[in-house]
């Protein structure tokens, strides 16, 4: 009803202007909470939203701490969950290309000399180079969700770096969204 929406309205304005706070826990607060507000909101109040929310959250990927920085990605990929995937389509190939980004390299890794194998252990949450790998499994679990077999062309340069940070629970929340949705 018209009371929700402006009790959502005003608690969206209220968190947005808080989204450049100096405390990093707030910043935290902020980004975990915009993905929330959205997914409450009546569906055009949350397409309103939409274009300074993955702004800002996109913005967040390449400028914030590295907690943020997963955070962002996590929240990118409920966003799109809560509003559908026609809605966020036009933001898919960035987030995309940050998942991609943040996942492992191949094992076999080319700086360590001809073919050699990098293990990787079972089951670590594997943070190479200081990149959120879980988040990103996190993310391309919701956005599977939430663009169904749209995924399925995009989804080739991901699969095989799915499995280089290990197993994980959310590599299998992952899979079974990709296998269940793609």
């Amino acid at each position: 009803d018209a009371l929700d929406e402006t009790r959502l309205e005003q608690a969206f304005e209220a968190t947005w202007a808080l989204r450049e706070s100096r405390p990093r826990h707030i910043r935290m607060a902020i980004v975990n909470l915009l993905p929330r507000l959205a997914s409450a909101a009546p569906h055009a109040l949350a397409l309103r939203w939409l274009p300074r929310l993955a702004s800002y959250l996109i913005a967040s990927l390449h400028n914030a701490h590295e907690a943020q920085r997963g955070a962002a990605l996590v929240a990118l990929g409920r966003t799109a969950l809560a509003l559908g995937g026609a809605a966020f389509s036009e933001h898919l190939s960035q987030v995309l290309k940050a998942c991609h980004e943040a996942l492992p390299p191949s094992p076999l890794h080319p700086k360590s000399g001809h073919g050699a194998k990098v293990e990787l252990p079972f089951g670590k949450s594997n943070k190479e180079g200081g990149k959120a790998v879980l988040e990103a499994l996190e993310c391309i679990g919701c956005l599977a969700q939430a663009h169904g077999a749209m995924m399925e062309p995009l989804l080739a340069p991901f699969l095989t770096h799915l499995f280089h940070a290990g197993l994980s629970s959310t590599l299998a929340s992952t899979l079974h969204s990709l296998a269940q949705h793609v």
